[in-house]
C-alpha cells in the first residue's frame, strides 16, 4: 500500500513539474547568445534579452534599452527569435 501511495505521488510530482515548465512565458521576443570582453581582455559567454534589435550593416545587432544606452553585439552570436515559438506571448 505504501509502495503505491509513493508511486501515485511521484507520479503526480513528475506530471506536474513537467506541465509546468512546458507552459513558461517567454517574456522576450528576441534572445541573444554571444560574448564579452572581460577586462582582462578575455571573453566569457552572455545572454540578451529584448523585444527589439537592429540589424547593422557590420553584422552586429544593437537594440536601446528605455534609459536611452544603446547596446551593441558583435558577431559572432546566436539570434533567437521566440516570436515563432509556439508558446509566445506577445505583450
Amino acid at each position: 500500500m505504501k509502495t503505491t501511495i509513493l508511486t501515485l505521488l511521484l507520479l503526480t510530482t513528475t506530471l506536474l513539474t513537467v506541465n509546468c515548465s512546458n507552459n513558461k512565458e517567454q517574456k522576450w521576443k528576441y534572445e541573444i547568445h554571444g560574448y564579452v570582453q572581460t577586462s582582462d581582455g578575455g571573453l566569457r559567454e552572455a545572454i540578451w534579452y529584448t523585444d527589439t534589435i537592429t540589424l547593422n550593416n557590420d553584422g552586429s545587432i544593437h537594440y536601446d534599452n528605455s534609459d536611452g544606452s544603446r547596446v551593441t553585439i558583435e558577431s559572432p552570436f546566436i539570434l533567437i527569435d521566440h516570436s515563432l515559438d509556439s508558446t509566445y506571448i506577445n505583450r
